[in-house]
Order: structure tokens, then sequence, then C-alpha cells
């Protein structure tokens, strides 16, 4: 079967339930990469990351009856992160990211060891998105405009 054959199946077991064992069965398979993709849009912050995810779910968990299968499950829950995340930000009214001279500076010596999650911590939070959605998640830019 696909994944999309499996996440059908794990949506339809939890609609038709409502039960912890049909949400846990769902929990496990997509919370690894949400949690990622969270704790990346978070600069490693574990507690915001898990914070994140928690509402996530909270929020895919109530409305997936009205999820369509029109994009994979993930991408999906994903966009619902995103979400989560900038309402996390504006909660904590943190600063608004900005680019400037010394972040994207990279001297010849750093340019052999640049640090990949540092680097894409420095990204405003709209290009590190689209960034983690492209690059690392490997969604299309179809997916990415239904995550944002």
């Amino acid at each position: 079967t696909t994944r999309v054959d499996d996440d059908r199946t794990l949506v339809g077991t939890y609609l038709k339930r409502r039960d912890d064992a049909s949400f846990v069965a769902l929990y496990r398979v997509h919370t690894p990469a949400l949690y990622r993709m969270a704790w990346r849009l978070t600069n490693g912050d574990q507690d915001a990351a898990e914070e994140i995810v928690q509402d996530g779910w909270v929020r895919a968990s109530q409305r997936l009856g009205t999820f369509r299968f029109e994009s994979a499950l993930r991408t999906w829950l994903i966009g619902i992160l995103i979400r989560c995340a900038a309402e996390q930000r504006r909660r904590r009214r943190a600063p608004p990211d900005a680019l400037d001279e010394h972040t994207l500076a990279i001297t010849p010596m750093q340019g052999a060891n640049i640090d990949l999650e540092r680097a894409i911590g420095r990204l405003p939070a709209g290009m590190r998105e689209v960034f983690l959605l492209h690059d690392v998640e490997g969604l299309t830019h179809e997916e990415i405009a239904l995550c944002l």
C-alpha cells in the first residue's frame, strides 16, 4: 500500500473510533517528521518545538474530519504546524527576523565548515519555512502553497 492509503486508513479509523489507540497510531507515524520541522522552525528550542507539535496535533485532531486528501496528510499537518509556529512567535513577541550583513557574511574559513542548522536558523521565518518544506521535506511548490 502507499502512504496515502495508509493515511486514509489511519484517519478513517480515528474518525470512526475517536479513541486513544487510533490517535496514537496516527501520531506515531507523523510526529517524528513534525517534530523535526518544529525543531528547525524554533532554531532548536526543544520546549518550543514540543509545544508547537502538541498545538498542531490538537488542531489537527479537531479538523481531521474536514481533511479531503487533496494533498498528502503530512503536507496538511505541516501547514498546521507552521501556523502554530507563527502564532507562538507572535505570543512570545519575538523580534521580527531580518537578514543583515552579519547573518549572511561567510568568510573563506567558514565556507568549508558551515553549520547547516545554524544557517537555517538564521533565515527569516518565512524563508526558513519554504526552505525546509522544499529542500528538507521534499515538497513540491504546489504542496508548499497548500501549507502556507
